[in-house]
């Protein structure tokens, strides 16, 4: 997401923060598919469908399960829309600090939980886990989404590609013949958020496969590093764009050290 003030970052700097949302946003939906049986949290379509389903079946588990998820996502977005757009209707700054803290919080709560399948044996307890894991990485996808299209007026929703996906095939057009040049960036930029999403749930694959227990450590990195940038002290500082992108690198390779380390270990033992 893009939660800073724009005038305080260069136009470079918040295009990468532009294409890292939509990835961060795949990684975490790919994520919650490898515990939560097969079912995605970034978006709302399939959880409302599953609603459907749990009440056409009279299955009350489905059917509160999901609702819970929904509501975690709608909490989430209101939780963002109050503290930013809230805020700034009335003329007071936008804490874009703290909501960028309190998605940090719930994420270092989901790698905690994510740790619980290696020693707990209850089937409950651990069905309970993977539940609350559900619950917050909803509530998150929902503070990303929402924190997001108001950083960018309305522009990027990065949690779900349905909209977007919409809109590039509507302007697709523009390829072929002389058009808007700024809706031609537009489509561009709509076009690598697209892939950046799939590329975001390719690298998840890839890490949840090797460590799943860890998988989770690269959004709660990514977070901390969200905050840390949307503090009006070290905004105050204007690091540099190479400084940000060698830091998010360097939380990205130590993901999949930390579980290639782990898998390595396992397989050993």
């Amino acid at each position: 997401m893009i939660p800073f003030n724009h005038d305080s970052y260069s136009k470079r700097f918040l295009k990468f923060l532009l294409y890292l949302a939509p990835f961060q946003a795949g990684y975490i939906n790919v994520g919650a598919f490898h515990i939560a049986d097969g079912f995605f949290v970034s978006h709302v379509t399939g959880t409302s469908s599953m609603i459907g389903m749990g009440i056409g079946k009279l299955d009350l588990t489905i059917f509160v399960t999901f609702l819970t998820v929904l509501l975690s996502f709608i909490l989430g977005a209101s939780f963002s829309g109050y503290y930013l757009k809230y805020y700034k209707e009335i003329g007071r700054e936008p804490r874009y600090s703290f909501v960028m803290f309190v998605k940090f919080l719930f994420f270092g709560i989901i790698l905690l939980l994510s740790e619980s399948d290696l020693f707990l044996t209850s089937k409950e307890v651990l069905y309970a886990s993977h539940l609350l894991m559900l619950f917050l990485l909803s509530f998150c996808c929902g503070v990303q989404n929402s924190s997001s299209s108001i950083s960018t007026g309305g522009f990027l929703k990065p949690t779900h590609m349905t909209g977007l996906s919409t809109d590039v095939g509507a302007n697709l057009y523009m390829f072929f013949i002389k058009s808007d040049s700024e809706e031609f960036e537009k489509l561009k930029t709509r076009i690598v958020i697209l892939f950046s999403f799939i590329l975001g749930g390719t690298l998840s694959e890839l890490i949840f496969t090797i460590q799943g227990h860890y998988g989770f450590l690269f959004p709660f990195l990514t977070s901390f590093i969200f905050w840390f940038y949307s503090n009006q002290t070290v905004r105050n500082l204007r690091f540099k764009f190479g400084f940000m992108r060698v830091t998010l690198s360097l939380v990205l390779i130590s993901t999949f050290a930390v579980g290639l380390v782990n898998f390595t270990a396992n397989y050993i033992n």
